[in-house]
This record gives structure tokens, C-alpha cells and sequence, in this order.
């Protein structure tokens, strides 16, 4: 598994990063959207790498029990970093990765909670984030410290949540899918109206183009 880099649009590439281990995998490459010299790298053994050079150095900001899932920075503040492992929960740090807090206390009691599917931050709420796992869907207000199971037709656990998005122009809006509809809410929630998705393929990805918010893209898979 290697990290290469162009700085000629693509023209040559250089390798900036190489794991040795053959069974590990990188799992996430994540760019920090207000300082693009600093980039996080995260490996199917738990390894968070940072480097702050564009790639020419690396160092280890903490070795997690489990591999790492997801690893995602905050939209508004990118200091803010959560990292979503396989089996051991989710975590969260301030100050980039010095200070860390767990969240699985806060989500003991949502039964199936710890079979994490997804995590989306609120674009026009940084201390609101959404939850998909094994439950349904769950939110936060306060980045974690309490979650809440978020009002959907479906039971919690009765079916498969793929993936979950807000408009990024009108709060209220918010969108879900399953594995055969997706949902639209135009009211935080409360009500849903569902509709056929049409494709026989599970649906993993829902974005919406953050200018024009009727331009949707569905990512399919297996």
C-alpha cells in the first residue's frame, strides 16, 4: 500500500509514503481543507499518521486497539478529528490528535450501535452529527457527549441504513437511504417521505451538490 503525490497535474507521480506490512491496508487519506500541507493517513491495524509536509515526513499520532474504519475532520474546524474503528468504537480529539475521548459510554444502551456503518457531521451545525450503524440512526448535539435516536419510519434495527445527508443550503432538509428507498424529510425529521431508489445495487454514498441542491449522486455497490 503506498501514498503517491503530483505536483504537475497528474503529468509525474512521486511515492510519499510506502507501508511494509503486506497485510495492512490504508484505509483513509484525509486532507486538512484549511492547511493542504497537512494530511492524516489511517491503516486497517489502528495507525493514525499525520504529516505536515504534503507527505516528505510522517509521524504517528496514536496507534489504536483496532483498525481504523473511517477517519474524518471537521468540516468548520479541522483540529476536530474523529476516527471510527472496526470493533472498538468511535473517538474524538480537540486539538488534533493530543487529547482523545471515547464515545462508547455515550452510545451503551442503542443496541447494534457498535456496528458502525457512517459518520456525517452537519454542515450548518458542527456539534450536530449523525450516526449510522447497526441501530438506525442516532444524533448528537454536543460532538458525542449525548446521542439520541433520530425519529425515521423504520424501527431501530429493522432495516439497513447505507447512508445519510444533509442539504447543505436548508438545514431541515435531510435524506437517508436503505437498501431499496430513499428518504426525504423537509422538517428535521419529523416526517419522512420515501421513494424507490430504482437499482438493484446497495446504495454506500448519497452527496448533494452543495450549489445546486436538486444535482444528487448515489454511489452503488455490490
Amino acid at each position: 500500500s503506498k501514498v503517491v503525490r503530483t505536483t504537475d497535474c497528474g503529468r509525474t507521480w512521486d511515492v510519499v509514503f510506502t507501508e511494509p506490512r503486506q497485510q495492512v491496508l490504508l484505509t483513509s487519506l484525509v486532507l486538512d481543507a484549511y492547511n493542504p500541507t497537512i494530511l492524516y493517513l489511517a491503516t486497517s491495524e489502528g495507525d493514525l499518521l499525520q504529516t505536515r509536509n504534503m507527505g516528505d515526513t510522517w509521524s504517528v499520532v496514536k496507534r489504536f486497539d483496532d483498525g481504523i474504519g473511517k477517519l474524518m475532520l471537521g468540516l468548520q474546524d479541522t483540529r476536530v478529528i474523529y476516527v471510527a474503528t472496526k470493533e472498538n468504537g468511535i473517538w474524538v480529539s480537540l486539538d488534533r490528535g493530543i487529547f482523545w475521548n471515547s464515545w462508547s459510554s455515550a452510545l451503551n444502551g442503542f443496541v447494534g450501535s457498535s456496528a458502525f456503518v457512517d459518520l456525517v457531521e452537519d454542515p450548518h451545525n458542527a456539534q450536530h452529527l449523525i450516526l449510522i450503524s447497526g441501530f438506525g440512526l442516532l444524533q448528537t448535539f454536543d460532538r458525542g457527549g449525548r446521542f439520541e435516536a433520530l425519529p425515521i419510519i423504520t424501527r431501530p434495527q429493522e432495516v439497513l441504513i447505507t447512508s445519510f445527508a444533509f442539504n447543505p443550503q436548508y438545514p431541515q432538509e435531510l435524506y437517508y437511504t436503505d437498501t431499496v428507498n430513499m428518504y426525504r424529510s423537509q422538517d428535521a425529521g419529523a416526517t419522512w417521505t420515501p421513494k424507490k431508489i430504482g437499482f438493484t445495487k446497495r446504495v454506500y454514498r448519497l452527496l448533494i451538490d452543495p450549489y445546486h441542491t436538486n444535482v444528487m449522486y448515489l454511489g452503488l455497490s455490490h
